[in-house]
C-alpha cells in the first residue's frame, strides 16, 4: 500500500500542475476566422507567462490571417500590407499566421508582459471591417 501512496505521490502532483491556473502554463486555443470579418472567440484573456498555441481554421471563402501584436505592431504591419506586401510573405513574423479559405494553421505565442494587445486581420480592408479582437494579459499571481 505504501509503494503505491509513493508512486501516486509524483503523478498526483503533475496534475495539479497541469490544471493550476497561473502564468507559464503551455494551452491551446481553437479560433475560426469568418468572412463576416469576425474571429470566435471574439476576446482573449491570458496570464503573463502564458504559452499559447492557437489553433486557427478558416471558415470562410478568403484568406485572413491572425496577427498578434500591440497597437505600433499593428500599425506597422498595416502599412507592410498597404505598400504590397502579402500575406504570405509577411509572415516571416512569428506572431502572425496567414490562412487561405477553408485551410487551418497554427501559431504558437508567448505572452511575456502583461497589458492589452490586439489579434487582427490585416488583408485588405478586414481589419478596417472590423476583423479584431482584444487580448488582455494579465500580470502573473
Amino acid at each position: 500500500m505504501r509503494r503505491i501512496a509513493l508512486l501516486l505521490i509524483p503523478i498526483l502532483a503533475m496534475v495539479l500542475a497541469a490544471c493550476s491556473p497561473g502564468g507559464g502554463s503551455d494551452k491551446t486555443v481553437r479560433v475560426r476566422m469568418h468572412d463576416d470579418m469576425r474571429y470566435d472567440p471574439d476576446a482573449f484573456e491570458f496570464i503573463a507567462g502564458d504559452t499559447v498555441t492557437f489553433e486557427v481554421s478558416n471558415a470562410g471563402q478568403v484568406r485572413h490571417e491572425f496577427f498578434v501584436g500591440g497597437v505600433a505592431a499593428h500599425e506597422e504591419h498595416a502599412a507592410e500590407m498597404r505598400e504590397g506586401g502579402h500575406s504570405e510573405d509577411a509572415h516571416s513574423n512569428p506572431a502572425a499566421v496567414s490562412v487561405p479559405a477553408g485551410a487551418s494553421g497554427t501559431l504558437t505565442y508567448t505572452f511575456e508582459d502583461s497589458g492589452n494587445l490586439l489579434v487582427a486581420c490585416h488583408e485588405p480592408g478586414h481589419y478596417e471591417a472590423g476583423m479584431v479582437a482584444p487580448i488582455t494579459v494579465h500580470p502573473k499571481g
